[in-house]
């Protein structure tokens, strides 16, 4: 039964990479290493009477395969906090809990299935993968971020370290025919491994880093000025919904006839190819045969294959469109 339920838990999560297989992933700046070896332990300033501020290792922890800021080390740092606060908590408990967090809701509609020993979603499918007692597989799914995770519980007398190994040696980051994982993360607390196939970049709402994907623009053109002005507005507040930023955008930067799209999906089969679909708000001002979109997904959208999928069909004369974090802005004919 768990593995037709894991089954159905990656049908699902295919549907997270959909816009992915009908095209190419925009260039973007993200490191493709699958990671390279952090220093084993975890650091705590707790210096007693008449010794050095060094700092105290865990033993607990091994960092494997671990990069500081990556998607998968937030994970990883989630996992080994749960688990030091009841290292008896089994896999699917440790999963529902990370995916409980801020984590979850970053990477959209996320989704927990146990998993027994066997052929296993993310490795190599020519033989079973074995050696751990229970486990749980995590991801997303939706068009959320595309990522698939396990926590393993191994033996209490299990050789971790050689564990974590036969997983490296036996992942395919080509998790499923549309997606592959930038980042491989693996780590382990006691006798629990975790592993993440992901993006190497965490979205802006983990990371505290805006995510901006910069249009071709022209220097000193109308459309530079513009999406100048629109990164100024998001920087200052980047929870300002679409109908806000237009308004912003209206008052002074592009003056023009406000529109607010209440529905879920809109049609313009003069400016876009197909019918925009899958957005939480969206704006737009004309004025004349100019016209400023503002579109704005959930967060833990996939921002950059949903512009690609909306947005490299546009059939306007002039176009460009960029994003601050899940806000984009698509500019037809401003010049």
């Amino acid at each position: 039964m768990k593995r037709i339920l894991a089954l159905i838990l990656v049908a699902m999560m295919a549907l997270t990479t959909f816009v992915a297989c009908n095209n190419e992933t925009p260039n973007n700046d993200n490191n493709n290493d699958n990671g390279t070896e952090a220093p084993a332990g975890d650091a705590t300033d707790a210096p007693a009477d008449g010794e050095t501020d060094a700092p105290v290792v865990d033993s607990n922890v091994n960092s494997y395969k671990v990069v500081d800021g990556s998607l998968g080390y937030y994970f990883f740092e989630k996992f080994v906090e749960i688990k030091k606060a009841d290292s008896t908590k089994n896999a699917e408990a440790v999963v529902n809990e990370i995916m409980a967090t801020n984590l979850g809701t970053a990477v959209q509609f996320p989704m927990v299935m146990p998993v027994e020993p066997g052929y296993l979603t993310g490795f190599n499918l020519d033989k079973e993968f074995s050696g751990f007692a229970t486990g749980a597989m995590f991801g997303s799914g939706m068009m959320g971020v595309a990522f698939i995770g396990y926590v393993f519980d191994l033996a209490e007398d299990a050789d971790v370290k050689a564990f974590m190994k036969s997983v490296e040696d036996n992942v395919d980051p080509r998790w499923n025919q549309c997606t592959e994982a930038e980042m491989i993360t693996i780590g382990a607390y006691k006798n629990s491994v975790i592993l993440v196939m992901c993006p190497a970049k965490a979205p802006s709402s983990i990371s505290g880093i805006a995510d901006i994907v910069e249009p071709t623009v022209t220097a000193g053109s109308a459309s530079e000025t513009l999406w100048n002005e629109f990164k100024t507005i998001m920087a200052g507040n980047p929870a300002m919904i679409a109908a806000q930023v237009v308004d912003a955008l209206a008052q002074n930067a592009f003056k023009g006839e406000v529109t607010y799209v209440e529905e879920y999906s809109f049609e313009n089969k003069d400016v876009f190819t197909y019918t925009i679909e899958g957005f939480n708000n969206a704006s737009y001002i004309t004025s004349g045969d100019k016209l400023v979109y503002v579109i704005q997904l959930d967060e833990g959208m996939d921002v950059a294959n949903w512009m690609s999928y909306y947005f490299d069909g546009i059939k306007a004369a002039s176009s460009a469109y960029g994003a601050y974090n899940n806000t984009m802005i698509v500019m037809v004919n401003v010049g």
